[in-house]
């Protein structure tokens, strides 16, 4: 499942980002906080088609996608042309700079090139060939460049980039919306079989199918 945002104006950037007081919107932080707010659609669909039970939720791949660009306007801007783009999975974030040669293209051309890229970068996450896409297109003053990003949800929720990860499997899902379901807080260290049998039983006395078990970094009890 794939989901995607468009948004052109500021006003609807901003509905779709944490920080709402940015000022720059052609970064990697506004292009993975778009991928995140992508994602997350994808997340709290899945969830209403299973009606919360989370055994039901499958091996199905979510990708969240993240595209900010500054490219050629009427106006002559004095920065580079460019666009930051981030494709977000369960067990991973990858980021990219696209940095178009000044001046050689038209405002067409260059959101061309950055669709291409776009659904290059999309087919790479399925196994798709893309070694064709952007092939002859790409000029000596383009430069694409990775951008290095944390290799684990949990390392984004330790270093506060997320609120939450749902961990189901081997399955990482970020900043879930979970309703109708059966939360048991704690530290759990260890884990025994009576918070197991505690939960079960919450979950029968609800009549729901499901529930979690929620692990908090600061446990506000304990100091």
């Amino acid at each position: 499942m794939i989901s995607g945002n468009s948004p052109y104006c500021r006003h609807a950037t901003r509905s779709l980002v944490n920080n709402n007081g940015i000022s720059d919107f052609v970064t990697p932080a506004v292009a993975k906080e778009l991928a995140l707010a992508s994602y997350k659609q994808v997340c709290d669909s899945e969830f209403k088609t299973q009606n919360y039970n989370l055994s039901r939720i499958g091996q199905e791949k979510w990708v969240g996608v993240g595209v900010t660009a500054a490219l050629m306007s009427k106006s002559v801007k004095k920065g580079p042309h460019r666009c930051f783009a981030t494709v977000m999975t369960d067990n991973e974030v990858k980021s990219w700079a696209f940095e178009l040669e000044k001046g050689s293209r038209s405002r067409l051309e260059e959101e061309f090139m950055i669709s291409e890229f776009v659904i290059k970068i999309l087919a790479d996450q399925f196994g798709i060939d893309s070694t064709g896409l952007m092939q002859d297109s790409l000029l000596e003053g383009d430069r694409i460049t990775p951008l290095e990003e944390p290799s684990c949800p949990l390392t984004e929720v330790i270093n506060g980039d997320l609120d939450s990860v749902l961990v189901l499997g081997d399955r990482f899902i970020r900043q879930p919306k979970l309703e109708s379901t059966v939360t048991l807080a704690g530290s759990f260290n260890p884990l025994h079989q009576g918070h197991i049998n505690l939960l079960r039983r919450s979950v029968e006395k609800a009549g729901l199918q499901s529930g979690i078990l929620e692990l908090t970094l600061n446990n506000p009890d304990k100091g």
